[in-house]
């Protein structure tokens, strides 16, 4: 048996361990050491410390052996010897009367246990030496140097931690003080958080750290960060009945010490396991996101370290809430500025496709899509007037057949947002527009109507939200406005261009009245002669028997119509009949002017392409009129092509067409063009000028393309000259299409003279010679002398007037089978001499032949639409007044 006293020896090595734990920064890297002096004290074979508590980098059990092939089992004898519950020192030489609960400790062959609590304020730990060997003994001095050894570990290991936890605040504190000035100058959310999970990870170890913002009751990914550095965003988003949704929603943060045993993972895979802690951020009592930490085993997380993650989550919500801030003032200054410059635009420019434009790129900088049009109601359909990175390229000008989805927009006059348009039964992806996601329209509206919408494309669901949707109404506003200026623009241009026609052709009516008096002057003076030269020609030719001067008699006659024929279209010119309009398809038109000149057109080897669209809509127009305009054009083409010897072919297009953007009024678009020689430049502006010819003298009067833009004028539509020297003409005209009901379906009388050649055709056989008398009333002596020779040598009884006065007084000293009289004549004309006829000799007037080289005037054409009597246009041949004469007097 050992002699109880305090050995120098222990006494020593006892001082060597109080020196050791005062100095030690870590009580743990010391414990193989201290144990190793103490059971050398105690002559024991091993030792064990329990601590009850939390202290970090303390174990919760420690085993100190002196035979390294002695096991134990850990977990159980750390729960055993805490359920114990040793609270005063003690020792005993007989394990099984003393810790017979502890068999772990028997089974190992320990036969003799000393014990001392670990205590500072309160017992936090257990200190358990064990001995074998049936020769030793414990003795109370073992128990005083034992229980010595417990109070200087316990101070030591309490002021371990109470360091520990000074350079942890310290640590914390120095980490919060880098992080906020990251805050303060940052505004680069992503780099903030990852920043902020780095320094939490670092003073509170865990394997991942997640942080997702949390806006209008959804979830977004913020941050990500594991023991290895940054990790990227998760495959997944969280499960709306998840832990992180649970959080964000109630606000309230949640540890789970194994998942395994929780119910919100019941649905996890099974080799998941593991431990998380989730923390709402919060700026007062709103959650602005959620801290998630996870280690990859199961446990409880330390007081210290939530402690530190609460801190780092305040700074967090903190920086979500600035960026938030920032992001909203950004946004509304962007806003602001895209409205601006959007208002802008508008009022700086009248090209609406360039304003649309604009505004298209302005939304984007505020409300991000990948793709956007803006489309104007056209009836049933909507047709695209602008787009931004539509697939379809060629979209513009489209149009697409309304949706229920644009019924409701017109409706509500609201923005309609779909997050997910390809679960919606009511999308129609048009334009290749299959990539659709995010979706969102909203109206243009102009007085209260919807007169379109802009519509916004996005690859990802949920792109658009409220704010979006109101924010891009603004746009749409200034889209319907730029529509509404365009519209009043395009109006007041046609309406200026209309009273621009209206002065112009004021003052071209007034030069072709002027022009129109000067030849109702000229051509009763120039007719009579031509009619006297014809005359006397045909009378020459008929007693001629040389057969050279009977060619000149007839080459004489045919110049002197040809001059007739240049008067007649003067007066043609000049006094153009009123158009008579009905439904036309202008194809129709074009068919038919082909079929009358089309010999003439081919027997020059002259090409002519059609391509007339199948889709020109009817208008109401005169045919004959748009006729004589066709035939104007291709003739004058033909010859082109025919007296330069330059160029083959004729093309004529039609195609329907819009006058402008808005689309609101439709037009046919005849192009006539050639590959001839083409018009010169300098002539281009004059083609249209009544008399201005390019062709050679005695070849044009200059009147045909003045003639074509008075009918197309006359039609409120549009006819062109398009040319290079050289390279062909072309000819456009647009029409614009008009409702019959714009017009009276009344018939109108023509202004014209009425040629009536039924009565002056029939056969000259009758024979009324030798008992008729005729008079002749003409104040023209020459032709009037002419008439009365040409008429005896028919072997009629012939009297001459040269005024209405003298024929009176002939008539009632007289009895005539016919009168042939001048309509223009000095005294009494034409028309009076017939209202006295009328009176004196009623059957006689229904004899009648007027004569006349003028039928300009109105009075005459009511004149002779009124009594339906014959006439003779001046410059006429012998031959056709004689035919007239017969004519008559067969009816008596």
């Amino acid at each position: 048996m050992r002699k109880e006293k305090f050995s120098e020896e222990n006494l020593r090595l006892l001082l060597k361990l109080s020196d050791k734990l005062a100095s030690s920064a870590s009580v743990k890297d010391e414990l193989p050491e201290i144990f190793s002096i103490v059971e050398k004290i105690l002559d024991a074979n091993a030792g064990i410390m329990v601590i009850n508590r939390k202290i970090p980098n303390l174990p919760k059990i420690y085993i100190h052996y002196i035979e390294e092939n002695t096991t134990l089992n850990k977990e159980t004898l750390y729960k055993k010897i805490k359920e114990a519950v040793f609270k005063k020192p003690f020792y005993n030489n007989s394990y099984s009367s003393a810790a017979a609960g502890i068999k772990e400790l028997k089974n190992i062959g320990v036969r003799k246990i000393i014990v001392s609590p670990l205590i500072f304020q309160s017992i936090f730990g257990t200190l358990l030496f064990f001995s074998g060997n049936k020769d030793k003994e414990f003795t109370k001095n073992d128990l005083f140097l034992l229980n010595l050894f417990s109070r200087v570990l316990a101070a030591a290991i309490k002021y371990n931690h109470t360091s520990y936890r000074f350079r942890l605040a310290r640590k914390t504190i120095d980490a919060l003080l880098q992080v906020n000035p990251v805050l303060d100058a940052s505004l680069d959310l992503q780099s903030i958080l990852d920043s902020l999970l780095t320094s939490a990870l670092e003073l509170a170890p865990a394997n991942l750290a997640h942080i997702f913002l949390y806006n209008n009751g959804k979830l977004e990914f913020g941050a990500a960060r594991g023991l290895d550095g940054k990790w990227d965003k998760p495959f997944s988003e969280p499960r709306k009945n998840g832990l992180t949704y649970t959080v964000a929603k109630s606000g309230k943060m949640r540890i789970i010490t194994d998942i395994r045993n929780d119910n919100i993972f019941k649905n996890k895979k099974k080799e998941w396991e593991g431990s998380i802690v989730s923390i709402p951020l919060k700026i007062h009592d709103r959650v602005v996101g959620v801290m998630n930490i996870s280690r990859f085993v199961p446990g409880q997380f330390q007081h210290d370290s939530l402690r530190i993650w609460k801190l780092f989550s305040n700074q967090a919500a903190i920086a979500i809430e600035n960026s938030r801030l920032f992001s909203e003032e950004r946004r509304q200054r962007l806003r602001n500025e895209a409205l601006q410059s959007a208002s802008m635009i508008i009022t700086g420019s009248l090209n609406l496709s360039e304003v649309l434009d604009h505004i298209l790129t302005e939304i984007r900088n505020v409300v991000p899509y990948d793709s956007a049009s803006i489309m104007l109601i056209e009836g049933p359909k909507l047709r695209v007037v602008a787009g931004k990175d539509l697939p379809d390229k060629n979209a513009i000008g489209k149009s697409y057949t309304t949706t229920r989805l644009d019924k409701i927009v017109a409706e509500t006059k609201r923005p309609l947002i779909l997050k997910d348009a390809k679960r919606s039964k009511d999308f129609k992806a048009w334009g290749n527009t299959e990539y659709v996601r995010g979706w969102m329209s909203v109206p243009l509206i102009s007085r209260g109507k919807m007169i379109g919408c802009i519509t916004l494309d996005s690859k990802q669901v949920s792109a658009f939200t409220k704010k979006d949707g109101e924010i891009a109404l603004n746009f749409a506003n200034q889209a319907a406005i730029a529509v509404e200026n365009a519209t009043l623009h395009e109006s007041l241009k046609e309406k200026l261009t209309a009273l621009e026609k209206s002065q112009n052709q004021l003052i071209k009516s007034e030069k072709l009245a002027a022009i129109g008096r000067l030849v109702a002057g000229i051509a009763h003076e120039l007719n009579n002669p031509l009619t006297s030269i014809i005359g006397i020609a045909q009378l020459l030719k008929s007693t001629e028997t040389r057969t050279e001067n009977r060619e000149y008699l007839a080459r004489l006659v045919s110049e002197a119509n040809r001059t007739a024929e240049i008067v007649r279209g003067l007066l043609d010119f000049t006094h153009q009949r009123e158009a008579q309009y009905r439904e036309v398809n202008i194809n129709s038109i074009i068919e038919e002017t082909l079929k009358l000149i089309s010999y003439d057109i081919k027997s020059h080897t002259i090409t002519v392409v059609k391509n007339l669209s199948s889709n020109i809509p009817k208008t109401a127009a005169d045919p004959h009129k748009l006729q004589q305009v066709f035939i104007n054009l291709l003739i004058n083409a033909s010859q082109a092509i025919v007296e330069s010897g330059k160029g083959d072919t004729i093309t004529i297009t039609t195609e329907d067409k819009k006058s402008n953007i808005t689309g609101r009024r439709k037009l046919i678009k005849i192009t006539i063009s050639d590959n001839g020689p083409g018009i010169p430049t300098e002539n281009i502006r004059n083609i249209f000028d009544p008399f201005f010819s390019t062709k050679p003298i005695g070849k044009g009067t200059g009147l045909g393309l003045s003639v074509c833009h008075g009918i197309i004028d006359e039609h409120r539509g549009k006819i062109w000259a398009e040319s290079e020297h050289g390279n062909g003409a072309k000819f456009i005209i647009e029409l614009p299409v008009i409702p019959i009901s714009d017009f009276s379906t009344k018939p109108r009388e023509e202004n014209g003279t009425i040629e009536r050649t039924s009565p002056l055709t029939e056969s000259a056989n009758f024979n009324a010679a030798n008992t008729a008398s005729i008079l002749v009333v003409e104040d023209d002596e020459t032709l009037r002398t002419l008439m009365v020779r040409y008429l005896k040598k028919q072997h009629y009884h012939v009297d001459s007037a040269a005024n209405g006065n003298a024929a009176i007084r002939h008539i009632k000293t007289n009895n005539y089978n016919l009168v042939i009289s001048d309509i223009k004549m000095p005294e009494m004309n034409g028309i009076e001499l017939y209202k006295q006829i009328k009176e004196l000799k009623p059957l006689l007037a229904d004899h009648f032949i007027a004569a006349t080289g003028d039928v300009i005037s109105e009075e005459s054409n009511q004149f002779i639409q009124k009594t339906d009597i014959p006439y003779l246009k001046k410059p006429f041949e012998m031959e056709k007044m004689l035919l007239a004469v017969i004519a008559v007097l067969k009816k008596n």
